[in-house]
């Protein structure tokens, strides 16, 4: 089980999720009840990244319907994508950005110190 998933769903759901669950069902599972308020910005930015670009789906109707959703959501959370349509490709690009600055971030937190 994806930890990112897990962690999303906790704080969305209030409990732990099933065992069973698959990353793309918690995938859906989150998408349905989409609440950034209580991941919290940067939790909500790694889902839609984990979601769009990392999770493998069941079938292309699947992916679609969830991939969709979470690519819509991006919109509420990237001010970049105001004019373009939030694709794979470009929260793929966000996500590489992303993760370039929390490295840089860090980096510069342990010089401080």
């Amino acid at each position: 089980m994806d930890k990112t998933l897990k962690k999303s769903y906790e704080k969305i759901f209030k409990k732990e999720p099933d065992v069973d669950l698959k990353d793309w069902e918690l995938a859906q599972k989150i998408v349905g009840e989409w609440n950034v308020p209580a991941l919290g910005e940067d939790l909500a930015k790694e889902t839609i990244f984990k979601i769009v670009n990392h999770i493998s789906f069941p079938n292309g109707e699947k992916t679609v319907e969830i991939v969709g959703k979470a690519e819509e959501m991006a919109t509420e959370l990237f001010e970049e994508l105001e004019n373009v349509d939030p694709h794979m490709d470009v929260i793929a690009e966000l996500e590489r950005r992303y993760w370039e600055k929390k490295l840089q971030d860090q980096n510069k937190e342990m010089k401080i110190r």
